[in-house]
C-alpha cells in the first residue's frame, strides 16, 4: 500500500487523466470526492474507449468499487479481489 496515491476528481477530463497515467506509468487511477473519499476508478481501457479528451472522468469511471481499511491484512485484500474478480 502507498500513502501518496495519485488520484483524479470527477470534473477532471479524460485528457488530464491520460496524461497522469502516462507520466506515472499507471493503469488505473482512483477517482475521489472533494473530501478524498473514493467514488470510482478509471482504467486504461476506459480511457481508450473515449474519443473526446474533454470528456469528464465522471462520465466514464466505474462506480462500483471495493475498499478495505488500511489496517487489514493483505490476505483480506486478496480475498476481496478474488470474490469480486
Amino acid at each position: 500500500m502507498t500513502h501518496d496515491v495519485i488520484t483524479a476528481q470527477p470534473h477532471h477530463t479524460v485528457g488530464q487523466i491520460k496524461s497522469k497515467m502516462t507520466k506515472s506509468s499507471l493503469s488505473n487511477i482512483p477517482v475521489v470526492s472533494s473530501d478524498n473519499t473514493p467514488i470510482g476508478v478509471v482504467s486504461t481501457s476506459d480511457i481508450l474507449a473515449v474519443e473526446k479528451e474533454g470528456t469528464p472522468v465522471s462520465n466514464i469511471m466505474i462506480e462500483k468499487i471495493y475498499t478495505i481499511p488500511e489496517y487489514e491484512d493483505v490476505s483480506v485484500a486478496a480475498r476481496v479481489m478474488r470474490n469480486h474478480k
